[in-house]
């Protein structure tokens, strides 16, 4: 199992940092004037625009970056799910990211796939879970193997706040999704999905990534 970053919240962090933290991989998210040089070390990346002719960019620079899968907000899938579903084979696999849905609709939704010449799947956000009342762990039991990416973060069930895991203090149980992750023996990547505070200040920087590194490192370690 892999951890990784997303860089939602910090675009412009360099991949140094990353790699000396721990970080084996990297979630991108698509901006206007994006480094494409920054993209082609992602094993992900992410769509979260509203416009298709946007996601047909967006699925061009997946496919020159040669990522693994495409993340897309289910808001997006929803409205366009006619020509989600007509797409030509892509080299990559779809991830739905959840965020205010019920499941029975993604599932209702990956069942329409069938026919598909694409593969779907779920990016599961454990903050967006139980932020909108329903358990992560519980997500990732009945999504199983159509789990394709996970974004770690913690709330308090107050505000999708992105924060690191708080192991306990949280609205997340970590330890029962812990488990899970073992039952269902996922082997994909973990990606550290939080906003950290202003910091201007290198070396504090690097001590932050190292230890939200390690936080997600333990989470992954009580998996085995």
């Amino acid at each position: 199992m892999n951890i990784g970053f997303c860089n939602k919240f910090l675009p412009d962090l360099d991949l140094a940092s990353l790699n000396e933290a721990g970080f084996e991989c990297l979630s991108f998210c698509l901006r206007p004037n994006y480094d494409a040089g920054y993209a082609k070390f992602a094993r992900e990346l992410c769509f979260y625009y509203s416009d298709e002719k946007d996601f047909y960019d967006a699925a061009q620079i997946s496919s020159d970056c040669g990522v693994n899968r495409l993340v897309i907000g289910e808001d997006f899938a929803f409205r366009n799910a006619k020509m989600l579903l007509s797409l030509p084979k892509m080299p990559f696999d779809i991830a739905i990211e959840n965020k205010r849905t019920c499941e029975k609709a993604i599932l209702d939704f990956f069942e329409e796939t069938k026919g598909s010449e694409n593969r779907f799947g779920l990016c599961l956000n454990t903050g967006h879970s139980v932020l909108f009342g329903r358990e992560a762990h519980e997500v990732l039991s009945l999504f199983g193997e159509r789990i394709f990416s996970i974004h770690i973060n913690d709330n308090h069930r107050t505000g999708d706040y992105h924060l690191p895991p708080f192991r306990g203090r949280g609205g997340v149980d970590f330890e029962k999704f812990a488990s899970v992750l073992s039952k269902i023996g996922y082997d994909g990547e973990i990606y550290l999905d939080v906003r950290l505070p202003d910091i201007s200040s290198d070396n504090v920087m690097e001590k932050s990534l190292r230890v939200l590194y390690l936080i997600a490192k333990e989470i992954t370690e009580n998996c085995i």
